[in-house]
């Protein structure tokens, strides 16, 4: 987000370099001026049509402060930004330059999923959440961006990506605070996913329902070999514990110990500790040979 819109602080006049920001800023409200519909006083109305340079901070706070939430909304509900998600995407790229509102974040990663390549939607969709502040987040806009997830990211991909976020905990209370308000299909991808975590990486005593916790070790599973293998040893260790549980159903377990007990260093007790667990598996399926070759 600009610094020129978000505090007025600072010496009266502006340096070289805010400067130029503001003549780009200045720029995007003259592309969009009928649209967004601003009331401008005098000193305002030469900055945007590019009669006057901008010098002065505390006129160009207040004319960068006029660009809220609302304002941008309505104008994205104007023609031709509300039949043209390209033409809206171009507009709402300007937008977040000036205000760090989660509603208009999430009005352009909504948007951008439309109409962008997956790269593209993937890299905004890194940027926009670092500017996210989870701790007032409400359960409506994390559904939202949890939504955008879903229709930007898929497979290991999502699993991946929802890992990283998981890692801040700001986004671990929002999320389970949000959890019995999330949309079905929101909570159907996530939930899984947030109970191996949790078992995993926060509480390994958690009492997560052992269903759910297969369909999040399925879903993380289902990854290329060479995906799995990359993961950080500690996570490496941690599912593969989890699969060789009991009550794992037969096919994640030998799915868990096909992929990674192999990328376990043989020195020391980790691996010797999960081979036994995983031979005892096999030799109670009467898969004897299998279970010399772990060993």
């Amino acid at each position: 987000m600009s610094r020129l819109a978000a505090t007025a602080s600072g010496s009266e006049r502006l340096d070289a370099a805010e400067v130029a920001e503001m003549k780009e800023h200045l720029a995007f409200l003259r592309r969009y001026k009928d649209l967004l519909r601003l009331k401008l006083n005098a000193a305002e109305d030469l900055l945007v049509n590019g009669q006057r340079d901008p010098s002065e901070r505390g006129v160009c706070h207040h004319l960068l402060a006029k660009v809220d939430r609302g304002v941008i909304e309505a104008a994205v509900q104007r023609e031709p930004l509300r039949s043209d998600a390209g033409a809206r995407a171009r507009m709402l790229a300007g937008a977040i330059r000036l205000t760090a509102d989660v509603g208009v974040l999430l009005a352009y990663l909504e948007t951008l999923a439309q109409v962008r390549s997956h790269a593209e939607a993937a890299t905004a969709f890194a940027e926009v959440v670092r500017r996210i502040d989870f701790e007032s987040v409400s359960s409506t806009r994390l559904a939202r961006l949890l939504q955008v997830l879903i229709a930007t990211f898929v497979d290991h991909e999502r699993v991946q990506v929802l890992f990283s976020l998981l890692a801040t905990a700001p986004f671990r209370r929002a999320f389970d605070a949000a959890a019995a308000a999330l949309p079905p299909d929101v909570a159907d991808a996530f939930a899984p996913l947030r109970s191996v975590h949790r078992r995993l990486l926060e509480e390994p005593g958690a009492s997560d329902a052992p269903a759910l916790l297969a369909r999040g070790m399925e879903q993380i599973l289902s990854a290329p070999d060479p995906v799995l293998r990359a993961y950080p040893e500690g996570l490496r260790v941690g599912l593969l514990a989890l699969a060789l549980r009991p009550e794992t159903p037969p096919a994640l377990a030998d799915r868990a110990a096909g992929a990674l007990l192999a990328t376990l260093p043989r020195e020391g007790h980790t691996y010797p500790r999960l081979a036994l667990r995983r031979a005892a598996q096999l030799l109670d399926r009467h898969a004897d040979d299998r279970a010399r070759v772990v060993l």
